[in-house]
């Protein structure tokens, strides 16, 4: 399971839950399914849209109009290769050096789960025999996967080199070099957003207002994944949402009748003080509502 979508997905979903309406996740692999589903007008969003890695999966979806793309929620983010800080010291610190020592990784690149976007990069970068990285082998697996095969390379202290992103609850304490020279392929700093299916901000405006209006920082998303970490589930992980959440003035919102959004936060999680924004939640429909996130996660009202 991704645990870094957690935090705005819960949020959003306890939102709606607090107006007496659930959600019900179901799972389905990798993100061009989340894609085709937001095409097909089968998922209503996607909140954990990391960029710009992930601009060629997307860019075709923008293109034809099939997709919408929403503001950042999270900005400051990391994403790409990295090593062992002992490899780091040894010299490997660029694309140019993996090739140089491609005997001591053992020929092979440990991603995640295939249809990645990150997993794209470094296949194209194999393919290009002028990368440095020719000959190397693509290990795909999880995100749990690969981190059980770093961890046990670095308690030996081999050489091992893999996906790394921040924020991170495990990879942050690992002490980890990212490698240069994969800049313009779209590693390095990142921002992440939510996606939706096309029109949906206009057809549901309260839940559009509320997605356009959730922001978090690395040390909130930091904090909840770590949570899930210690064995918390994400809807008490993600409950202690601090003030920052959302940051609207009251002048960018229209004012509708309704439950305002600062209360339904204090109904999730009452230590949140009020008021958070004026951002308004009246009307919520109870039906045509789908979230998804985590390996990635699809769910449907409960009504």
């Amino acid at each position: 399971m991704w645990a870094g979508p957690t935090t705005p997905l819960r949020t959003a979903s306890s939102t709606r839950s607090s107006r007496g309406s659930a959600t019900r996740p179901r799972s389905t692999p990798w993100l061009c399914l989340i894609l085709e589903a937001l095409k097909a007008k089968q998922l209503d969003f996607f909140l954990d849209n990391w960029m710009p890695s992930n601009a060629a999966n997307v860019q075709p979806y923008l293109d034809e109009k099939s997709i919408d793309s929403l503001q950042p929620n999270l900005t400051g983010a990391g994403y790409g290769p990295v090593v062992p800080d002992y490899v780091a010291a040894a010299g490997v610190k660029d694309i140019k050096d993996l090739g140089a020592n491609k005997d001591k990784f053992e020929g092979k690149f440990y991603g995640i789960e295939p249809g990645n976007d990150g997993n794209k990069i470094i296949q194209a970068k194999i393919d290009d025999a002028n990368s440095g990285m020719s000959g190397f082998q693509l290990v795909e697996s999880s995100e749990q996967g690969m981190l059980a095969q770093a961890q046990k390379a670095m308690d030996k202290k081999e050489w091992v080199a893999f996906l790394g992103w921040a924020p991170h609850p495990v990879m942050g304490q690992m002490k980890l070099v990212y490698l240069t020279g994969f800049e313009k392929d779209g590693f390095g700093d990142a921002k992440i957003n939510a996606l939706t299916r096309p029109g949906y901000v206009a057809e549901c405006t309260n839940i559009g207002k509320l997605l356009g209006n959730l922001k978090y920082d690395l040390a909130m998303e930091s904090a909840v994944m770590d949570e899930i970490g210690k064995g918390a589930d994400g809807d008490t992980a993600a409950k202690p949402s601090p003030p920052s959440t959302v940051v609207t003035p009251a002048s960018q919102v229209s004012s509708t009748p309704g439950l305002a959004f600062s209360q339904a936060m204090a109904a999730v999680s009452p230590s949140v003080p009020l008021p958070i924004s004026s951002m308004t939640a009246d009307s919520m429909p109870r039906s045509n509502f789908r979230l998804a996130s985590n390996l990635p996660t699809f769910g449907q009202s409960a009504t």
